[in-house]
Formats: C-alpha cells, structure tokens, sequence
C-alpha cells in the first residue's frame, strides 16, 4: 500500500500520431493516468525524449505488469493533435 503523496515508477512508451516509437522513459509519479487521458510531456521535450514540436500525448493503454513483488504501471501514448477526444474514444472503442 502506498503512503499518500509516495511516488511510483511508471514507465512510458512513446509513439507518433502513426505509432513509430518516439521512445520509452522511466519516471516517478503519484498518479497513473487512464486511458483516454492526455497527459503534456513537455519537460521531458529537451533532456530524455527526441518529441520535436509535439509534447501532448494521448493515453492508448495502460498494462499492470508484476516487476519482483511490485505492480508496475506500463503506459502506451501517442502524439495528440488538436482534435476530438470523444471520437478518438469511440474510434478505438473505448466508448
């Protein structure tokens, strides 16, 4: 059980709008974003990942995976363009 305002590990793949791997990180947070959410890697753009002009992501899975005697949370994003996030939603039949 996590104390309140403990941080985990959560690690992230990045991809394009037309889903080549930007690149995978590595970081602590206090909350895990669901799918559907869109979450701005801004300050990761100029130290960790190669992002260029796109730092807004669209969450499309989010994995659970048992790493020694811990629940990892493993996310998928890809870039996210000004656009309707219900349709995206119903498009990937989330809705």
């Amino acid at each position: 059980v996590r104390e309140k305002g403990q941080t985990m590990k959560l690690h992230l793949l990045v991809r394009t709008k037309s889903c080549a791997e930007i690149g995978r990180i590595e970081i602590e947070t206090n909350a895990v974003p669901r799918v559907g959410e869109i979450v701005n890697l801004e300050s990761l753009a100029s130290s960790d990942l190669a992002l260029g002009s796109v730092t807004t992501f669209f969450v499309d899975e989010v994995e659970w995976k048992l790493e020694g005697r811990k629940l990892i949370p493993h996310l998928t994003c890809h870039e996210w363009f000004e656009g309707d996030r219900r349709l995206e939603l119903q498009s990937n039949g989330w809705l």
